[in-house]
């Protein structure tokens, strides 16, 4: 065992298995093998995002359906339905962020279910994190993969719109 895979989360720094990043601690590493290839774990930062938004989230979410919507909904007018008469993809978002922390899920998930489906992934990313992070499940070192919850969430936007208009069309 070398100093260098001490230093970082695995990996040994060539270009078919670069240094991991995970932490501040092997970030701060890099300027010690600056001829070496390296690979943010993206799964930490999206973790630490979660962290730092989580509170603030929830306070302001609290707010918004305690008085922020009755105060500022015209504002939040859908200008693409206005022009157009048809619901633009994120059509019925905010109603169903209001309706979310009112408590009223299955309103929440009739106006927009992408932003119920967002709790729920992100809620299972902090979760399944934590776990592996601290747990050392079998897959502890396996990054998680991203893109996958994007990908649902674009189908859901997708699927939720298309329905949408075609109420609107039948």
């Amino acid at each position: 065992v070398n100093a260098a895979t001490l230093e970082f989360a695995g990996g040994s720094g060539t270009e078919n298995d670069p240094y991991l990043i995970e932490t501040k601690y092997h970030l701060n590493n890099v300027r010690n093998y600056q001829s070496a290839y390296f690979k943010m774990k993206t799964d930490i930062v999206f973790y630490r995002i979660g962290q730092c938004i989580l509170i603030p989230f929830i306070l302001f979410g609290l707010w918004f359906a305690r008085t922020g919507y009755d105060s500022y909904h015209s504002l939040l007018a859908c200008t693409f339905y206005a022009v157009t008469g048809f619901p633009c993809p994120g059509c019925g978002g905010t109603r169903a962020f209001y309706y979310l922390f009112r408590g009223e899920l299955l309103k929440s998930i009739e106006y927009h279910p992408v932003v119920f489906y967002g709790v729920l992934a992100g809620a299972h990313f902090m979760v399944l994190y934590f776990y592996r992070k601290h747990f050392h499940g079998k897959n502890a070192e396996e990054e998680i993969q991203i893109p996958i919850y994007f990908y649902l969430a674009i189908a859901v936007i997708l699927l939720q719109w298309i329905v949408k208009i075609l109420v609107i069309l039948l």
